[in-house]
């Protein structure tokens, strides 16, 4: 038995090796350059946020930088005593050519907290195209085009699984591994 149980673990090892080394290849460093789009919808970012995460300034800025001509910015806070509204309301003021808002309260229409937070979001985007993103998502500047590029005329949804960069400690250092090996 444990000679097939260890047999089994260097076999899985060795397919996550090789899935890692294909992902690693199809990956530049600086990523592919967004394709050029004839149309650029109005598109409503909305982004979850809660608590005050290591790298909240610098995702909060690149929030603000995306290089789409018509987006908003919504972001959803469940507790109106987070840390993270500072944040937010002060990266809005700063950004004051970038229509954003922050939302703030707890629908419950889930057992889910994170969909519970974005409902709200969701019900006020004003735009057809609704991007979610979480707040701990370092979004490339093309990251609306790249999303964007995926759609097609029968298109429901497109998904952009993000990865895991600059974790600090071991359940971040989890975390990462869980995201990169898909």
């Amino acid at each position: 038995m444990s000679l097939f149980l260890g047999l089994a673990s260097c076999v899985l090892i060795a397919a996550n090796g090789i899935s890692i080394g294909v992902a690693m290849g199809r990956l530049s460093r600086n990523g592919s350059p967004a394709p050029a789009l004839a149309e650029k919808p109005s598109v409503s970012v909305v982004i979850p946020a809660c608590g005050i995460e290591n790298f909240t300034p610098l995702t909060l800025e690149r929030a603000f930088d995306l290089d789409w001509p018509d987006y908003e910015l919504i972001f959803c806070v469940a507790d109106p005593r987070d840390p993270v509204i500072p944040a937010v309301n002060d990266a809005m003021a700063r950004h004051s050519e970038i229509r954003a808002s922050l939302l703030i309260g707890d629908d419950r229409v889930s057992a889910n907290p994170k969909l519970n937070n974005c409902v709200k979001g969701w019900r006020a985007a004003v735009n057809d195209w609704v991007v979610l993103a979480d707040s701990n998502v370092l979004m490339p500047r093309d990251y609306i085009a790249h999303l964007m590029a995926a759609r097609r005329k029968n298109t429901g949804l497109v998904c952009s699984t993000p990865l895991g960069s600059r974790p600090q400690g071991f359940w971040a250092e989890v975390e990462c591994a869980f995201l990169n090996s898909l």
